[in-house]
């Protein structure tokens, strides 16, 4: 995630396709939405290479 800090997933999941990848940051994104105080922060989904796939908006 990231606004201006980020946290690292130190797990390193790994996922069928891009599209899956993307989908799993999206489910986090919306988990963190209900959990509140994450408005304003992006769930930023990259490959191995540390090339962004995704960026998703927290909104609450």
């Amino acid at each position: 995630m990231e606004n201006g800090t980020n946290y690292p997933d130190q797990s390193g999941g790994v996922f069928l396709s891009p599209r899956h990848a993307a989908e799993r940051g999206l489910t986090i994104a919306r988990e963190l939405a209900r959990d509140g105080g994450w408005s304003g922060y992006s769930v930023v989904v990259t490959d191995e290479r540390g090339r962004t796939i995704t960026r998703i908006p927290i909104e609450s």
